[in-house]
């Protein structure tokens, strides 16, 4: 079969400016553009949306809630079942009103015929717009999240960019692939994932090269030497300092120190110093960042290379395995960088389903297109096929049914397992006062709520 984007995706690029900022409301303009195709579609857009909502958002994925809990706790439920979908939801009907709305759907309803797959490019002049997840744009009306289909991959862009003037061309084999272990901490599974990476690149025309215990020397001396073609990074993202509210902090990449230093087990380096690295490299198509909070130095460090892929939040193991396992078996089949991170995002949705931790992926792409190893004809894989196979059977055989039972079972769990905390945390507060009581109360009465809605849901879908 020929992979989706092999003909050439067709652009539909958005450019947004922020006009205000005022409490939850984020107001601004957008121009979108389809390569060809004119005139421009200029129209406002407004959205209501709070650091509480996006707190709210991902405290439901499944590994990023662990370090939201803490910020969760203190922010209101606004009484949504599934916040991703509400989130979503919310961004998609702030983009795609009016015109562009029109627009977007009669691209969709075509793909049943000859026209080309829709690259979704979005670009944002702010950091607010910047820090929003759009990654999780959920079309209520076809209940879709785009950024897991190949046909609609969603792609970051840096505002006002301009296309470089020579655009990547198709890899001659074999692909190159540098993967820097960065591990500093034992929460980290770098074994693991190499050895999938060994056994995922010993079937396919990829080549690849490994620095164990990677310090900031050894890292450019072998960007240097090997000249990759893909910079695969294994470790975890620094910051100096905390966010506030919309704001990222700036963030490093974590490496082991030089050997022999003293008092130093660690160090850093920074978008700009890796960049400029990185920049000499003219075989280089993209930087892998498989790594915890990389997702603000991604878009440092797009100003240097063609494309990038970091990460939202905290990241499990597991996720960033089953990221790069479907992200490298759809490059080996000839899929372009946007159609194998979609690969990837789909890999981590069949791992997991129901967990969300696809929508912590964010790619950022400055060249018009991502050829990697070209177009061949691919037989059909775990990573390409759309079946989806529930761990746990339901009634129905709807598989869109069977995910969501997944879905809402494993987040009814979560829900329980607060209550259940939040029960044994009252026990020392006996003979607290009576406001604090009160405010236990409310809070297990508003996880039971949930709880009960998610099980007459289960309900619904088990009839």
């Amino acid at each position: 079969m020929e992979p989706p984007g092999s003909r050439g995706y067709e652009d539909l690029r958005i450019a947004l400016t922020l006009a205000e900022r005022s409490g939850e409301s984020i107001s601004g303009s957008l121009v979108a553009t389809v390569r060809g195709q004119t005139p421009d579609i200029i129209q406002s857009f407004r959205l209501r949306v709070s650091r509480s909502d996006i707190d709210e958002a991902f405290s439901t994925v499944s590994f990023a809630s662990r370090q939201i809990s803490s910020r969760r706790a203190q922010t209101a439920h606004k009484g949504v079942l599934d916040p991703i979908k509400y989130l979503g939801a919310n961004l998609f009907a702030a983009l795609f009103d009016g015109p562009l709305g029109s627009l977007y759907q009669e691209k969709v309803r075509s793909f049943g015929s000859d026209a080309p797959p829709l690259r979704l490019r979005i670009a944002m002049n702010d950091p607010v717009l910047d820090e929003l997840p759009w990654e999780f744009l959920y079309d209520s009306v076809r209940s879709d999240f785009p950024a897991l289909s190949m046909r609609t991959p969603i792609v970051r862009e840096l505002f006002g960019n301009q296309m470089p003037r020579l655009s990547l061309g198709p890899i001659t084999p074999p692909l190159r692939v540098l993967v820097a272990d960065a591990r500093v901490t034992e929460g980290i599974n770098s074994e693991r994932e190499i050895s999938m990476l060994k056994n995922v690149m010993s079937e396919s025309d990829i080549h690849l090269e490994i620095l164990t215990e990677a310090t900031r020397e050894s890292l450019v001396d072998a960007i240097q030497e090997k000249r990759p073609h893909i910079l695969h990074f294994i470790g975890t993202g620094g910051s100096r300092g905390t966010g506030d509210g919309f704001s990222s902090p700036p963030q490093e990449l974590v490496l082991h120190g030089r050997p022999g230093a003293l008092l130093n087990t660690w160090e850093t380096i920074g978008p700009v110093a890796l960049g400029t690295e990185l920049s000499n490299v003219q075989e280089l198509h993209l930087v892998f960042l498989n790594a915890c909070h990389t997702n603000f130095f991604a878009t440092r460090l797009a100003e240097f290379v063609p494309a990038v892929v970091g990460m939202r939040e905290l990241v499990s193991d597991a996720m960033c395995q089953a990221f790069a396992e479907g992200f490298y078996r759809a490059a080996s089949d000839g899929h372009p960088l946007d159609g194998a991170v979609t690969a990837g995002r789909q890999n981590i949705d069949r791992t997991n389903p129901g967990g969300r931790e696809w929508g912590l992926p964010v790619l950022y792409m400055s060249v018009p297109d991502g050829p990697l190893l070209g177009t061949k004809v691919a037989q059909p894989t775990a990573t390409s096929s759309s079946k989806f196979e529930p761990a746990t059977p339901i009634s129905s055989k709807d598989p869109a049914s069977q995910r969501e039972w997944l879905r809402l079972h494993r987040l009814l769990n979560f829900y329980k397992s607060n209550i259940a905390a939040l029960e044994a945390s009252t026990k020392p507060y006996a003979s607290s006062p009576e406001f604090i009581e009160r405010q236990f109360a409310s809070q297990l009465s508003t996880l039971r709520d949930k709880a009960a809605g998610l099980e007459a849901e289960l309900r619904k879908l088990d009839g």
